[in-house]
């Protein structure tokens, strides 16, 4: 038997959570368009980058009178106002308060590293990592090694005078390689894709 009071309370309390991360979202396009940019101004930026947002639309998203953004709208407006998307939807960061979904509060920083799948789940942090969680780790450890390994790369060539370090260099290249190439497997297994050119 459904309890009519418990559903009630419950489109209440994500109607809340909507409303206000549409605000949240708002303010902070208001915010980083400035005072001395308007909302023709925005819409002419969002034009330019080949997905036009009225300038009415804008104003009346800001103002609460639209109560919703897609998720195309929310990119293009974050660079049209050269800022990364996440600093729009969670824009209080590191320390602001946040209710991240319905009935998870925290700070915008835990908010952003959940979004961005650096954070552990919101619905069972102490879980293991999901499949999208090993995903996201083995791509940001893919690129923390692609940069060493061009760090390995240069030094070998500016220290190849030096036979010890040389061969230190290159011991450890072979290391980050070897590693690089296990990631690649696992990116592939849980469906990413690597450019192998």
């Amino acid at each position: 038997v459904l309890n009519p009071h418990k559903y009630l309370i419950i489109c209440v309390v994500m109607s809340q959570w909507d409303a206000d991360l549409h605000a949240r979202i708002a303010a902070a396009i208001k915010k980083h368009r400035g005072a001395g940019r308007s909302a023709q101004w925005l819409a002419d930026k969002t034009a330019e980058l080949g997905y036009p947002i009225s300038r009415a639309q804008i104003a009346n998203y800001e103002s609460g009178r639209k109560k919703n953004l897609d998720i195309a709208e929310l990119l293009i407006l974050a660079a049209a106002l050269d800022v990364p998307p996440m600093v729009l939807l969670y824009p209080d960061l590191p320390a602001g308060q946040v209710e991240i979904i319905p009935g998870r509060i925290g700070t915008s920083w835990v908010a952003y590293l959940w979004a961005t799948g650096i954070g552990p789940s919101l619905t069972s942090p102490a879980a293991a990592p999901t499949a999208g969680e090993r995903l996201i780790a083995a791509v940001r450890e893919r690129s923390d090694l692609m940069a060493e390994l061009a760090h390995l790369h240069v030094n070998a060539g500016l220290y190849g005078y030096d036979a010890a370090l040389k061969a230190s260099l290159e011991s450890r290249r072979t290391e980050v390689a070897a590693r690089i190439s296990r990631l690649n497997a696992e990116i592939h297994e849980a469906g990413g894709v690597i450019n192998d050119a």
